[in-house]
Parts: structure tokens; sequence; C-alpha cells
């Protein structure tokens, strides 16, 4: 829950560490907007009441130097498998792991990720609830959209599945820059289209697959739109919510002409599968 409202107050993914019986959530924000985070934060964590009252105790804000945060992601993120088939490996890291070379399987598909400053290493459950939607739908030859594509690490997968080309949208430039190094460096760029824009509002063509990883309101927001660049029999994977949110977003979903075919938990997270109705005439 904690992460969660990291995450709608900043638009960026937090680290959760385990430390013994201890848990900490990290996340790293520009320096000039921190004291005014940590005060929105720390107003909410005291609304929430409870244990989240309590964490709002333990909340602290530090400096640290741009290149402490790559050491940082390297301290704690490993490679590590999702799903069935798809295995995520940052660039420092080798898979399969020394201490346990019989992890690997024959049809291994290994995402190679550095994440930067981008959201999406695939350690948080909404990224791993949408890379488990991804094996279920995609078809070699897919056209893919990925909308709020952070790291690139959704379109990633769909390319290493099969999809023909991938279009992996952001509205940070950042996340853009991330996402072009992270094709590169798995020579899929050929394949893919990454695009500075905000949502789908640049898109002009159709796919078979739409994916967003983003928050409840979004998801919901760029709806209407989605049906119209969905093909027929396309599917739209909606993740980055918590699953207390599903009884306002389903219905929302619905009255945009999208049916839930699929909905998938993990860790207090969910995701949907939804498919496009077809509205004719009886």
């Amino acid at each position: 829950m904690v992460a969660a409202l990291v995450l709608a107050e900043t638009g960026r993914g937090a680290g959760v560490i385990e430390q013994g019986s201890r848990t900490v959530v990290q996340a790293w924000v520009p320096e000039d907007r921190a004291p005014e985070i940590n005060a929105r934060l720390r107003r909410r964590l005291r609304a929430g009441g409870g244990a989240l009252a309590a964490a709002a105790q333990d909340l602290t804000q530090a400096t640290v130097p741009d290149d402490d945060w790559s050491l940082a992601w390297q301290r704690h993120f490993n490679a590590f498998r999702v799903g069935e088939r798809l295995v995520i490996r940052p660039s420092w890291e080798t898979w399969p792991p020394k201490d346990d070379p019989q992890a690997a399987r024959p049809d291994d598909l290994v995402l190679e990720i550095d994440p930067g400053g981008a959201f999406g290493t695939g350690t948080h459950a909404s990224t791993q609830l949408a890379l488990r939607a991804l094996e279920k739908v995609v078809a070699p030859g897919d056209t893919v959209i990925d909308v709020g594509c952070g790291s690139g690490i959704l379109s990633l997968a769909a390319l290493l599945l099969g999809a023909g080309r991938a279009i992996a949208i952001d509205c940070d430039a950042a996340a853009v820059a991330c996402a072009l190094d992270n094709l590169r460096r798995q020579t899929l760029t050929g394949r893919a289209w990454v695009v500075l824009a905000d949502g789908l509002s640049a898109l002009r063509g159709c796919a078979e697959v739409i994916m967003a990883n983003i928050t409840a309101e979004a998801v919901v927001g760029i709806a209407g739109k989605v049906t119209r660049h969905l093909k027929p029999g396309g599917r739209y994977i909606a993740a980055g919510f918590l699953a207390s949110s599903l009884p306002q977003i389903e219905p929302a979903l619905a009255a945009c002409g999208l049916r839930v075919t699929d909905v998938d938990h993990l860790e207090g997270w969910s995701s949907l599968i939804l498919s496009r109705e077809e509205r004719g005439s009886a």
C-alpha cells in the first residue's frame, strides 16, 4: 500500500526491499521536488490511519548522487523468472545464476534490462502481472502498443514472444531514451518504434494488443481511444492498480465497450485482459 501511494504521488515506481523482519520502501525523485512530495506523502499516510499512520513516522529523505542510483539497483536487482518463459536479467547479471545452473529452461526468453531512472524493472507486482498477461495473448506477427512504456520492458517481452512490431509510448523523455537503449541492447530496434507522446494521442494505426501498466485512472482514461485502436479480436492488457479498485474499473471499461476475459492477482495488485465488444445490429 505504501508503494502504491508513492506511485500515485510521484508517477514513479518504488523499490520494496526485505531486510529481515523490516521492509523498506524506497523511491527516487528529483531533488527539487523532494520536500513537496515528502510532505504530501506524509499527509496521505497519516490520513490512512493504523499501520499507514505509523509508517509516516518512519518516512525519511536523503539526497543521493546520481551515480549511487545505479549502485543501489545493482545491489538489489537480480535475475529472476516471470511466468512460464520470461526471465528478467539486469545487464550486470548472468543467466542462469552461477549458484543455480539448473534454473534455466530450453525455451527461456531472457529480457536484458538496465532500468536507469525509468519505471519498469519487472520486480513490481503490476509489471509481473502485465508480463504474465502478455504470455497469454501475444501471437506471432502481432502489433503491440505499450502505453507508458517506462524502461520498455513490456515492449521487449512482446517482441521476444513473437510480436511483429512494438510501439512504445511515454510522455517522459528519460523513459523514451531508456526504452531505446534497452531495445538496442537486444538488437530489437528494427521491430520497434519509441514515441514521445501523451497516451494514444499521436497514434494513427491499429493493433492486436494494447497494454497499459499505469494507474487506475489512466487505464480507464485511455479506454475510449483503446477501443478505436484495437483490431477486431484484439486484447487490452490493463495493469498498475490495486485489487480493491476492480469494482470501479471494470464497469468503467465495460462502458467503453471492453469486456473482461481474464483477471489475475499478485500481492494485492490486479491486471485485466479485455476484448473489444463488437456492436452490430440484430
